[in-house]
């Protein structure tokens, strides 16, 4: 729900766009696993209620990465992991004369068992930028991250 400032707009409700999901893995090696997903949401059904704000379209993201789980320290086998995503982004930064942004990023990463297999820990780190010369913005990132899963027994 959208409440404008100004008293002479009327206040409008906004749905969530439709959004599907795929995904899939496969083994293509003993020890070297393959994964792929996509997600596409209909956010372009929203450009004629915001075009004098730049509009919307509708996003996409696309990933995909290798995971080698045949690398051992110390007795431990520590999964190695590369991916990349690309994601067509849904709203312009900037009124209408730029073009939308789009996002690409790789990532590395590791994980191990603990505890017997009780837990596992996992940590990841990405290199990407969204926006472009075209899109008005260049933003350069580094995003980490460190996962803890316990199972229960």
């Amino acid at each position: 729900n959208a409440s404008p400032d100004d008293s002479t707009v009327a206040e409008k409700d906004y749905s969530l766009p439709m959004t599907v999901d795929v995904g899939a893995s496969a083994r293509v090696a003993g020890n070297l696993l393959l994964a792929a997903s996509g997600r596409w949401a209909g956010w372009g059904t929203a450009d004629d209620d915001i075009t004098n704000r730049g509009g919307a379209r509708d996003a996409l993201n696309l990933s995909g990465g290798l995971e080698y789980d045949g690398f051992t320290l110390l007795g431990q086998t520590l999964p190695l992991r590369v991916g990349a995503r690309m994601a067509r982004l849904p709203f312009r930064w900037v009124g209408t004369d730029v073009a939308f942004p789009d996002e690409r990023a790789l990532t590395a990463g590791i994980g191990a068992r603990l505890g017997r297999g009780a837990a596992m820990l996992d940590a990841a780190v990405e290199r990407g930028s969204r926006g472009g010369d075209a899109a008005g913005f260049e933003e350069p990132f580094w995003r980490g991250s460190v996962s803890v899963t316990l199972l229960a027994r």
